[in-house]
C-alpha cells in the first residue's frame, strides 16, 4: 500500500473514533491535496472538540473542518515560511498528482 493511501486510511480512523461517520474517502483525497497530512488531523481533532459541545450534522462537520484546515494552511504558510506548502508540492512530485489550485 503507498504511504499516501495508508495516511488517508489513518485519518478516516481518527474521524470516525472522534467524530462519527467518516465522510466520502473522496474528501479525505481533496484535502490531502490542499493540505498537510499533519494539518489535517489537528483540524479533525478541534472538529471533534466541537462536535462534543454543538452537534453538528456530517455536513456542518466537514465544512468545519475544512474551515480549520484552510486557516492553518494559511497561518503556516504567513509565519513559517510556506513550509507546509513545500511539503505539500514535494508530495505532488513523489506521488505524481497534479495540484489543483
Amino acid at each position: 500500500m503507498q504511504p499516501q493511501l495508508l495516511n488517508i486510511e489513518i485519518l478516516m480512523d481518527i474521524w470516525e473514533r472522534t467524530i462519527g461517520s467518516t465522510p466520502a474517502r473522496q474528501q479525505f483525497e481533496i484535502w490531502a491535496v490542499d493540505h498537510s497530512l499533519r494539518i489535517i488531523k489537528e483540524s479533525i481533532l478541534v472538529t471533534a472538540r466541537k462536535n462534543l459541545s454543538t452537534k453538528l450534522s456530517q455536513d456542518a462537520c466537514i465544512r468545519f473542518a475544512t474551515g480549520v484546515m484552510n486557516a492553518k494552511t494559511q497561518r503556516a504558510i504567513k509565519y513559517h515560511g510556506g513550509r507546509d506548502e513545500r511539503r505539500r508540492r514535494r508530495f505532488f512530485v513523489e506521488f505524481g498528482l497534479r495540484n489543483k489550485r
